[in-house]
């Protein structure tokens, strides 16, 4: 957002306070306006249904927006409450082969799970933190890669947080530490 594109540059480039309050307040009132339509979205499907791709991709995004901004406990449950949770949607059996593409696929459901384990850690449920973390090694396992780049990969996300939060001097940073 433009929020924290622009809270992000250096003190003598940055908008003033105000505009970045005004940037932080449309952000926010756009972030209402997704989840009301993901929830609207949701509410369409006959009781019990499984969730359409496109509600499990917009899930996806509204969670990475909501971890972007600190409302980590929010991401959580977009992520993984109820029947229509999307971590349901990206389940496979025992056995069962990931497809290539899709909310199936290994990239879509690591990236779920990175999303989720970033939000437990934020909201500092670290045994659901845990749990996340072994679906996600589950998920990585046998691609090659290894769990090393993905928690680097996760490292260097929280670290550019940190410093953003730190640049800001939001309050959030005593919650994600």
């Amino acid at each position: 957002s433009a929020f924290y594109g622009a809270s992000a540059l250096p003190e003598a480039d940055r908008p003033t306070a105000d505009k970045l309050q005004g940037y932080q307040e449309t952000a926010r009132k756009m972030l209402q306006e997704a989840r009301a339509t993901v929830d609207r979205m949701d509410a369409k499907l006959p009781q019990g249904a499984p969730p359409t791709e496109d509600i499990t991709r917009a899930k996806l995004s509204l969670a990475t927006i909501l971890n972007g901004s600190g409302e980590y406990k929010q991401a959580t449950e977009v992520l993984g409450v109820g029947n229509r949770a999307v971590t349901v949607a990206v389940s496979i059996e025992p056995g069962e082969q990931r497809p290539a593409a899709g909310p199936k696929s290994r990239s879509f459901a690591s990236e779920v799970y990175r999303q989720l384990l970033w939000a437990y850690v934020g909201s500092q449920e670290t045994d659901k933190a845990q749990a996340a973390m072994k679906e996600l090694e589950r998920i990585e396992e046998g691609t090659g890669k290894g769990m090393n780049d993905v928690y680097l990969s996760l490292g260097r996300q929280l670290q550019r947080r940190v410093e953003q939060l730190t640049r800001e001097k939001s309050s959030l940073l005593g919650d994600l530490l």
